[in-house]
């Protein structure tokens, strides 16, 4: 057993550490899986014959974005994969097998795009019981703003801003403030 938070742990240090490496290496893939998943409704839109177009109304601002909505991007592509002659008629001479290809090639996306969402909600899945476990035994976990000063992660900080980039250093999980400071010098937060 071991002593973080004030709390008793049903998981040793090294146990914490494992789990919270885990959660974080499942963050990780999760984040390059919405990248993904943004870079296939990128090529729906443009299947669908989409342009993104700017809305911003300030001067030197861009703010684009797509002209039709995921929604009815997926229903023209869907269309395309049930009629592809019908939806893209581009000439008579055209042999079915051209129709064939338009048609495979907007399946593709489709399933690729399917294929990205249904990696979030597994990833998603697998963090939220991990995060469920932690909640539940509730140990430390110390993040890094960019300037190299730590805080507690589970303290609230009135230094920290909506807009404050930070990065959770998955090694210090379960670590007192004061392995902390062992290990990482005297950049802990003197406020959380």
């Amino acid at each position: 057993m071991s002593m973080t938070n004030n709390t008793t742990s049903l998981f040793t240090r090294e146990q914490i550490k494992a789990h919270d490496a885990t959660t974080y290496a499942l963050l990780v893939d999760l984040n390059k899986a919405q990248r993904d998943a943004s870079y296939r409704i990128d090529r729906i839109h443009d299947a669908a014959g989409d342009r993104r177009v700017n809305r911003s109304q300030r001067r030197g601002y861009s703010d684009y974005q797509w002209q039709i909505t995921l929604e009815e991007a997926i229903v023209k592509l869907q269309a395309v994969v049930a009629d592809p002659k019908g939806t893209y008629p581009y000439s008579q001479d055209s042999d079915d097998s051209f129709y064939a290809y338009i048609g495979s090639q907007a399946q593709e996306k489709l399933d690729e795009y399917s294929a990205a969402v249904a990696k979030i909600r597994d990833l998603q899945a697998q963090i939220n019981a991990r995060e469920e476990v932690f909640r539940a035994q509730f140990w430390s976990r110390f993040e890094v703003v960019s300037g190299g000063h730590i805080h507690n992660r589970n303290a609230t900080c009135h230094t920290l801003r909506p807009t404050t980039r930070v990065a959770w250093i998955a090694d210090l999980s379960g670590d007192t403030e004061a392995d902390a400071v062992e290990q990482y010098g005297p950049a802990l937060c003197s406020h959380c």
